[in-house]
């Protein structure tokens, strides 16, 4: 054999142990995620649905015109969480990375309710009696109410009382109690940061004057 010959083989078997272990590596398949995307409850076209692994996005995809979805995330995430996004809400599902495994999944999100503006309070008309309508102002747009009286959930004409979307509500509370005295009626809010407030009501004693005495009656036998 020549000399250029062995410097040729001599130079090839050095560029193969030069080489990269991972040129030789096999490419690791996919993962496959596909379903449908909702957003309150409704199919929606033509939004994003990003796939998240660790806090990063990894992968994303627009949704056809029936809601459908279909993700392919490449990496080597084996065992690793895999977070959903529906329009940049986060969806309640999650799934694990299994390369080569395709995963039917629906992904649902919601949209957070507007946050309340303005001062919180509420009123009581009257502020005396037994019955009494609750006025709310400044509460989370379409958060439930919660009316308690001294600090424990009373009753409430609608049963299930529901801030408007600005942010008001009325509510009618009778009293739980005929004993006379002040009681706070607080209305606190579901939000995330809920928002409350109280006003005092007064139950009235109801037993009226002492009347006059009586005549004697007859003497018995």
């Amino acid at each position: 054999m020549s000399k250029l010959k062995v410097l040729v083989a001599v130079l090839a078997v050095v560029a193969l142990l030069l080489l990269p272990t991972a040129a030789f590596a096999q490419p690791v398949p996919p993962a496959v995620f596909m379903g449908t995307a909702y957003l309150d409850n409704v199919a929606v076209a033509a939004r994003t649905v990003s796939v998240w692994i660790d806090g990063a996005n990894v992968a994303e995809t627009t949704t056809a015109a029936d809601g459908k979805y279909y993700l392919m995330v490449v990496g080597a995430f084996h065992g690793k969480t895999v977070s959903f996004k529906v329009a940049g809400y986060d969806a309640a599902q999650t799934a694990v990375w299994r390369s080569g495994e395709t995963v039917m999944l629906d992904l649902r999100a919601t949209t957070p309710p507007p946050e309340a503006v303005g001062l919180v309070g509420i009123t009581l008309s009257p502020e005396r009696g037994l019955v009494t309508t609750v006025s709310g102002v400044g509460f989370t747009p379409a958060s439930a109410i919660t009316l308690t009286w001294a600090g424990t959930r009373v009753a409430t004409i609608p049963a299930r009382v529901v801030a408007a979307a600005d942010g008001t509500f009325v509510a009618i509370v009778a009293a739980p109690t005929i004993t006379p005295g002040g009681y706070m009626i607080r209305a606190s809010d579901a939000a995330p940061t809920p928002r409350s407030a109280e006003r005092a009501f007064t139950v009235p004693d109801l037993t009226g004057a002492k009347g006059a005495p009586g005549e004697r009656g007859p003497i018995g036998l």
